[in-house]
C-alpha cells in the first residue's frame, strides 16, 4: 500500500533547534521499542528555507521539526502494523516515547501520503501550525478513531482513511 504511519507532536523548542538536541535525544528518549536506538543524527540535506529540520534515528524514525510542531516518520506501513500486533505496539511505543521527550501532550497518528491527510501534514512542515491547530484541522475532516486498526478500511484495499490521537502523558 505504501502509506507509512506518521506521528504529529508538539514541541517547545526555539527554532532552529540547538546542536545539543541530539545529545539530549540520545539520553532522554526512553528506548521502549527496538525502533529507538541511542544514536540520533541531523540530516542536513533536508535543512532548507521551509523552516524544518530532519533528525534521524539509525534504523528507526525520522523526526521533522517544524517551527511549532514536529512529525515523526516511521517508515512502517499501516498495512504492516495492521497485520502484526507486536509491530503495532513497538511503533506506537516509539512514537509515544519521542512525544514524551518533547513534552507533547499527545501524538496524532495518521498516514503520510493520502489526501486530505498529506495536505494537513504540509501545514506543520511548511505553514508552521501548532499541534492544536493541526488537530482542529483534522477534526473538521472527521472525528478521530479510537485505535490504529480502526483508522483503516478493511480488505481488499486496506486504505487508511482516519487518524488516532494518543495521550502521551
Amino acid at each position: 500500500m505504501g502509506t507509512d504511519i506518521t506521528g504529529a507532536i508538539a514541541h517547545q523548542l526555539d527554532f532552529p533547534p540547538p546542536a545539543s538536541l541530539l545529545l539530549e535525544m540520545a539520553s532522554g528518549i526512553e528506548r521502549v521499542s527496538p525502533y529507538i536506538e541511542a544514536e540520533w543524527k541531523w540530516l542536513p540535506e533536508y535543512d532548507n528555507e521551509r523552516d524544518f529540520r530532519a533528525i534521524n534515528n539509525s534504523g528507526g524514525p525520522t523526526v521533522w521539526i517544524g517551527r511549532r510542531a514536529a512529525l515523526i516518520v516511521t517508515g512502517v506501513g499501516w498495512d504492516q502494523a495492521a497485520e502484526d500486533s507486536e509491530l503495532r505496539e513497538q511503533i506506537t511505543a516509539a512514537i509515544l516515547a519521542i512525544a514524551r521527550f518533547f513534552k507533547s501532550p499527545c501524538a496524532v497518528l495518521l498516514p503520510d501520503d493520502i489526501e486530505p491527510w498529506c495536505n494537513i501534514v504540509d501545514s506543520i512542515q511548511h505553514d508552521g501550525c501548532t499541534l492544536d491547530q493541526f488537530v482542529a484541522s483534522l477534526a473538521q475532516i472527521r472525528a478521530a478513531d479510537t485505535e490504529l486498526i480502526s483508522a483503516m478500511r478493511g480488505p481488499p484495499d486496506n486504505l487508511v482513511d482516519g487518524y488516532v490521537i494518543l495521550d502521551s502523558r
